[in-house]
């Protein structure tokens, strides 16, 4: 599940393979050398202003500037300048190449590391919107293919992104907490009316609802889920606990025998 969280910690691959600008530029990154970083960008600026791998190159200068100081949360104003300068970059590039899906995922995650939820899940909503608009049909770093599948992963590492980020008081979720688990929900939400088959956002639907303990809802998204996926342990244990909530023994039973026939355990 991690494949995609990968690509955005390396920021957006830069494609070097016959091309002197890319080489350079991630040869200058690699070292942590912003003064060559910006003379070459200088020069790809004049020689191919429009070059979308100058556009990556550009939001990898901004970004990787900020995070080598290991800084996340809260931005100083010189931080908040450099970040403002990067979304600029990805925001133009993104305009002029909206079915560059590796450009919209390097932007969320961004946004995560900055802990900018809510732009967070604007952006997320925003790139399943669009994907819907061109039938999933996504360029990946200049590849084209899998779009669905690369989507619906996607999806499911942000939505566990929040969902590490939930805090509790006790056993109930804290203010911060119900912010956040809303956050879980609307993305869940999208994803189901964009993808209508996909089992994990059935599932994530199913743990929205269990964090508002709201477990008769959560039953039913899970239900449809484990329909499609009769063996997906994490339905199963979801169903299993919904079912204990809910006093319902026997329901619960029959669901742990199920995982236990698996040979897997609930977390």
């Amino acid at each position: 599940m991690k494949k995609l969280l990968l690509i955005g910690a390396l920021l957006l691959a830069l494609s070097a393979q016959g091309q002197s600008y890319p080489a350079q530029f991630q040869e200058a990154l690699d070292k942590g050398d912003t003064r060559a970083q910006r003379a070459i960008l200088a020069d790809w600026q004049l020689a191919s202003p429009k070059d979308v791998d100058l556009y990556v190159a550009r939001w990898n200068y901004y970004v990787n500037g900020y995070m080598e100081e290991g800084q996340t949360g809260d931005l100083s104003i010189r931080d908040r300048a450099m970040v403002d300068s990067g979304f600029a970059v990805i925001d133009e590039a993104i305009s002029l190449y909206p079915d560059r899906l590796d450009l919209r995922f390097g932007k969320i995650y961004f946004l995560g590391q900055i802990q900018q939820w809510d732009d967070f899940v604007e952006e997320i909503c925003r790139t399943l919107d669009y994907s819907v608009q061109i039938g999933h049909s996504w360029n990946f770093n200049g590849v084209r293919g899998e779009g669905k599948t690369i989507m619906t992963e996607g999806m499911q590492d942000y939505q566990w992104d929040m969902y590490g980020q939930i805090e509790m008081v006790g056993d109930s979720l804290s203010a911060a907490g119900r912010e956040m688990a809303q956050r879980i929900g609307r993305v869940a939400k999208a994803t189901l009316e964009a993808f209508p088959s996909d089992v994990e956002a059935m599932n994530m639907m199913g743990v929205y609802n269990m964090l508002v303990r709201d477990y008769e809802r959560a039953v039913k998204f899970l239900l449809r889920a484990e329909k499609i996926a009769p063996t997906h342990p994490a339905v199963l244990c979801n169903l299993a606990e919904c079912y204990a909530r809910l006093g319902k023994k026997k329901e619960a039973a029959e669901m742990l025998k199920r995982i236990e026939r698996l040979e897997v355990e609930c977390r």
